[in-house]
C-alpha cells in the first residue's frame, strides 16, 4: 500500500521556496526602479545629493550647500512615486571665514588653493586658470565651503585672469577684496594689469593690495641730450625717488632748468645706477653742443658714452680728469669725445715755456700748451716719469709756441726719469736740466742724454746733474779662491784708482776685480780711502772671507791663513778706529790645526803640571787649568803653554776633562789627545784606582773618541808616622763634593787615591773622619750633610783596604768654622774633611 505523506511534503516545501525567491526578486526590482526615479529628480540641480533605498524607504545623503538645498532635495526624492518614507541623512558643508581663494603662478605651474562654494564653481575656476596659462599644469587644492559672499566666484575668476601678463605672481580673493603681486613680462602687460586693476571690479570688489613690478630690462639704458635751453632725457627709472633725482640733476645741467622727460618705470638697473647717473649729468653740465659735436650721453648698464665741447678750459680739465679717474658704481667710460673750448684771438705768449719739477712723490707741470693733443702728450710724459706718483697739472692753453713744441717738451720732461729729484724747463728752444742721478750708473747715461740732440733745434743751455747720493755709503772686499773682488762706493776717480792699485799690491799672486761706483754720500769725519785700505789688508789675511764698510761701521768675517794672519786680521778692527770708524764687528776664525793635539802631564806625585798643544778657545784653556788646580791643590804649579787654534773635533772639551781627571790620579801621569784618540799613562796608587781609571778612559769619553791607557799599580809605601803622612795629603787640597750632596767630585779622586795608599799602610790604626760644612742652609741640614760626607770617605777607605772597624765618623755641620762664612773663599775653607789618628 502507498504512503501518500511521503509524496506530499516535498511538494509543499518546494512551493514555499519558489514563492520566497519570487518575492525577493520582485522587491529588488522595485528598489532599483525607485532609486533611478529619485536620482533622476535630483541630478539636474542637486548633484551633491545621493539616495539609498531599503525596500520603499529612502535615505538622502551627501554634503548640502545649505539647509534650503537639503529640504528641497529631500522633497524631490520624496515625491518620487511609491516611496513610503523619505529620511534626511545629508550634512551641511563647513563655513569658511574669511572666504579666500588664491592662485599662485610659478613657472609652468598654477596652484589653486582655498574655497569654492560648489563643484560647479571649482570647474569654472580651473577653466579660468587654464585659459590664463594654457601650457601650465593646474594643481587643484581647493575645498568646498559655505560662506561665499555674493559675486565671489566672478571676482575670484577676474583676479586669476590678472596673472596672464605676469611671469610669476599671485592673485588672492578674500571675501570681496583682491590682492595681486608679481612682475610683468613686458610693458604692455604691466600697463594692462595696472589699468585693469585700477578700474571697476566685478561684484563691487576692491583692490586691497597691489604689488605688480615693472619688467626687468637688460641692458638698462638712460640717455640725455643737452640743447641750448633744455635737456631731454629718456630711458628707464627703477622707482619714483630715483625718477625725481634724475629730473633734479638734469635741471642742474642746463641754465634754464628745463627738462623734457620720457622715462618708463622698469627694473634691472645696475648697483649704484643713481650715483653713476648723477656723476654723468654733472659732466654734461660742463659741456655744450656746437656744429662739430653734440652734448649728450648714454648710460648702458654701467658703461658711459659721452660727448660735447667744454664750456671753458677749467671745465675741460675737470671733465677729462673726472672721466679718467675712478667712477662711481664701477662705471666705465667706453666712449668720450670731449673737445676743448675754442679760443678767439688770444695774444701770443713769449717766451713760450713749459717746466716740470720732480720730487719724491710727484711731478708738477707749469707753463703752456698750444693744443689739447700736445697737452695730453706732456701729461703722459710726466706720468711715464712717475707712474705711481701724483701728477699736478698746472698747464694752461696759450698761443705762440714754436713748431714741434710738443716733441721738444716731451723729450725734455723725459730727462726726469733718470733723476731721483730734478727740474727741467723749455723756454722757446732753450733747455735747462738740473737733477740728482737715480743711481751711479745712470749718472753717466744722464750726462750723455743731456749732451745729445733734441727736437725742434732745442739746445741745452743750462745743465747741472749731481751724482747719486748713496745711503748707506758702502765698500766691500771679498776673497775667494785666491782672488779679491772690490765693490761699493768711492767719491772720485782718484780714490778708485788708488784702492785698485793697493789691492793688486796686497794680492800679487791672485787675480783682482773691481766694480766701484763714483757717488756722493761719503760719511763725514771718516778717512774713507784709508779705511778701504785697512779692509783690503784685512781680507788678504784670510783664506776666504769678506771685509765690509758701511758708513761708520766695519766688519770682517772669514778663515785666517795662519795664526799670524789671524792676529793681523783681528787687529784691523782696532787699526780702523783711527780712521773715523765707530763700530767694529770681527768674526775671523783661526786656521784649522791638523792633527789637532793636546797634552797634559804631571811630575811624579808633585803638584807640578804642564799643558801644551791647542784648544779652540781661551775659555777652555782656563777651564783646563782650573780643573788641574782643583785636582792637585791650590798651590799646584801649572805650566800652561796652550795655543788657540781651530780644527778640534766635536766633544773635544769633554775629552780634555776626562784626560785631566784620569791623569791627575796617577804618579807621573800624562794624557795625550791627537784628534779623537786619547792615551793615558802612569802609576795608580791603588789597585782600585787603576781599575777605575782604566774604566773611565774606556767608557766616559764623548762619542767618536777612543781611549787607550798604560796604567800600572805602584807598590804601597812604607809609613812610619801615619798622622804625619795623612796630614801631608791635605796640604793645599781638600776633598770636594758635588753641591749639596755627599757624592765625591771626580777632581778629588787623585787626592782620595793618595789618602787610600797612605791609610792602607796604617790600616791597624784607628782613624776619626770629621765632616764640616759652611753656614749656607739650615743647621740641622748641614749637620746631616757633614755626617753623610764623612761616611762616604769612610766607605771609600774601607773599599781600598782599610779595616772598617778602625774607622770612626763624626759630623759637626757648621759649628766649627776655620774661616769667616761671609766670603766664598772662607766658605770653601769651612767645607772640609779632617782625618785624625786616634791615640790609644
Amino acid at each position: 500500500m502507498c504512503n501518500w505523506i511521503k509524496w506530499v511534503w516535498p511538494g509543499i516545501f518546494a512551493t514555499i521556496f519558489l514563492t520566497a525567491i519570487a518575492m525577493l526578486v520582485q522587491s529588488k526590482n522595485i528598489e532599483n526602479d525607485l532609486t533611478a526615479k529619485a536620482t533622476g529628480e535630483l541630478s539636474e540641480q542637486y548633484s551633491w545629493a545621493s539616495v539609498e533605498l531599503d525596500g520603499r524607504d529612502l535615505t538622502l545623503t551627501g554634503l548640502a550647500p545649505s539647509q534650503e538645498a537639503q529640504q528641497t532635495a529631500l522633497k524631490l526624492a520624496d515625491d518620487a512615486y511609491d516611496v513610503r518614507i523619505a529620511n534626511n541623512a545629508s550634512t551641511l558643508i563647513p563655513i569658511a571665514d574669511p572666504y579666500k581663494l588664491s592662485a599662485l603662478k610659478d613657472g609652468n605651474t598654477v596652484i589653486l588653493s582655498g574655497f569654492v562654494p560648489s563643484e560647479a564653481v571649482r570647474v569654472e575656476q580651473i577653466a579660468t586658470a587654464k585659459a590664463m596659462a594654457p601650457n601650465a599644469d593646474i594643481i587643484d587644492k581647493m575645498s568646498i565651503a559655505r560662506g561665499a559672499p555674493a559675486g565671489f566666484a566672478a571676482l575670484s575668476a577676474f583676479a586669476i585672469g590678472q596673472l596672464k601678463g605676469l611671469g610669476d605672481g599671485k592673485a588672492t580673493t578674500e571675501n570681496l577684496g583682491i590682492s595681486v603681486s608679481g612682475r610683468a613680462v613686458d610693458f604692455a602687460s604691466y600697463d594692462r594689469a595696472i589699468s585693469s586693476l585700477g578700474g571697476i571690479l566685478p561684484s563691487k570688489g576692491k583692490v586691497v593690495s597691489l604689488n605688480i613690478l615693472p619688467p626687468m630690462l637688460k641692458p638698462y639704458i638712460l640717455s640725455a641730450v643737452k640743447n641750448t635751453d633744455s635737456v631731454s632725457i629718456s630711458g628707464y627709472y627703477p622707482d619714483d625717488a630715483t625718477r625725481s633725482l634724475l629730473i633734479d640733476v638734469a635741471k642742474n645741467a642746463v641754465s634754464t632748468g628745463t627738462v623734457n622727460a620720457d622715462l618708463k618705470n622698469a627694473h634691472g638697473q645696475p648697483d649704484g645706477f643713481a650715483d653713476l647717473a648723477t656723476f654723468t649729468f654733472k659732466q654734461l653740465k660742463s659741456l655744450k653742443s656746437d656744429a662739430e659735436v653734440s652734448a649728450k650721453f648714454t648710460l648702458e648698464d654701467n658703461e658711459i658714452s659721452i660727448s660735447g665741447r667744454a664750456l671753458d678750459d677749467a671745465q675741460y680739465k675737470q671733465v677729462k680728469a673726472a672721466l679718467a679717474g675712478k667712477l662711481p658704481a664701477n662705471g666705465k667710460v667706453v666712449l668720450a669725445e670731449i673737445l676743448a673750448p675754442i679760443k678767439v684771438s688770444e695774444p701770443k705768449i713769449s717766451p713760450y715755456s713749459v717746466s716740470a719739477f720732480k720730487s719724491k712723490t710727484s711731478v708738477v707741470l707749469n707753463g703752456y700748451y698750444p693744443d689739447e693733443e700736445t697737452h695730453e702728450r706732456l701729461v703722459a710724459a710726466a706720468k711715464k716719469v712717475m707712474p705711481k706718483g701724483n701728477i699736478v697739472d698746472n698747464l694752461v692753453l696759450g698761443m705762440g709756441s714754436i713748431s714741434a713744441f710738443g716733441d721738444l717738451g716731451v723729450k725734455t720732461i723725459s730727462q726726469l726719469s733718470r733723476f731721483s729729484t730734478g727740474f727741467v724747463q723749455v723756454k722757446d728752444t732753450s733747455i735747462k736740466i738740473r737733477g740728482t742721478a737715480k743711481s751711479a750708473k745712470i749718472y753717466d747715461v744722464a750726462i750723455a742724454a743731456a749732451a745729445g740732440s733734441f727736437p725742434a733745434n732745442g739746445k741745452v743751455t743750462d745743465v747741472q746733474i749731481n751724482r747719486y747720493k748713496a745711503s748707506p755709503f758702502l765698500f766691500s772686499a771679498t776673497k775667494k779662491d785666491g782672488s779679491v773682488k772690490l765693490g761699493g762706493h768711492v767719491s772720485n776717480a782718484k780714490d778708485e784708482t788708488t784702492i785698485i792699485a793697493y789691492a793688486h799690491g796686497q794680492n800679487k799672486k791672485g787675480s783682482n776685480r773691481a766694480s766701484l761706483d763714483i757717488v756722493n754720500g761719503e760719511p763725514n769725519n771718516v778717512n774713507w780711502p784709508k779705511a778701504m785700505e785697512v779692509a783690503v789688508f784685512g781680507v788678504n789675511q784670510l783664506v776666504t772671507g769678506k771685509a765690509t764698510l758701511s758708513d761708520t761701521s766695519y766688519s770682517i768675517t772669514g778663515k785666517a791663513l795662519t795664526d799670524a794672519s789671524y792676529e793681523l786680521a783681528v787687529n784691523t778692527g782696532k787699526t780702523i778706529l783711527s780712521n773715523g770708524i765707530q763700530s767694529v764687528n770681527v768674526k775671523v776664525s783661526r786656521p784649522p790645526i791638523s792633527p789637532y793635539k793636546w797634552q797634559y802631564s804631571r811630575t811624579g806625585e808633585s803638584r807640578k803640571a804642564a799643558l801644551s798643544g791647542h784648544v779652540p778657545s781661551g775659555k777652555l784653556a782656563n777651564d783646563n787649568e782650573k780643573q788641574i788646580a782643583d785636582a792637585l791643590g791650590t798651590d799646584a804649579k801649572i805650566y800652561n803653554v796652550l795655543k788657540i787654534g781651530s780644527g778640534n773635533p766635536r766633544g773635544f772639551a769633554a775629552a780634555t776633562s776626562v784626560a785631566i781627571n784620569t791623569a791627575s790620579r796617577l804618579v807621573d801621569g800624562s794624557a795625550t789627545i791627537v784628534d779623537t784618540d786619547l792615551f793615558v799613562k802612569g802609576e795608580a796608587l791603588t789597585q782600585n784606582a787603576a781599575i777605575e781609571t782604566r774604566r773611565q778612559i774606556e767608557n766616559s769619553l764623548p762619542p767618536g773618541f777612543i781611549g787607550k791607557h798604560e796604567i800600572t799599580v805602584r807598590k804601597a809605601p812604607e809609613i812610619k808616622d801615619c798622622s804625619t803622612e795623612i796630614s801631608k795629603v791635605f796640604v793645599s787640597n781638600s776633598i770636594k763634593f758635588e753641591i749639596a750632596s755627599d757624592k765625591i767630585n771626580d777632581v778629588s779622586r787623585g787626592l782620595l787615591d793618595h789618602l787610600a795608599a797612605v791609610s792602607k799602610a796604617c790600616r791597624y790604626s784607628q782613624l776619626t773622619i770629621e765632616g764640616h760644612t759652611d753656614a749656607d742652609g739650615g743647621e740641622a741640614y748641614n749637620l746631616e750633610l757633614s755626617e753623610a760626607r764623612a761616611k762616604t770617605v769612610r766607605s771609600y777607605l774601607a773599599f781600598n783596604g782599610y779595616l772598617l772597624g778602625n774607622l770612626q765618623t763624626a759630623g759637626y755641620g757648621e759649628s766649627k768654622p776655620i774661616a769667616p762664612n761671609d766670603t766664598q773663599a772662607g766658605k770653601a775653607l769651612n767645607r772640609r774633611i779632617n782625618i785624625f789618628v786616634n791615640k790609644n
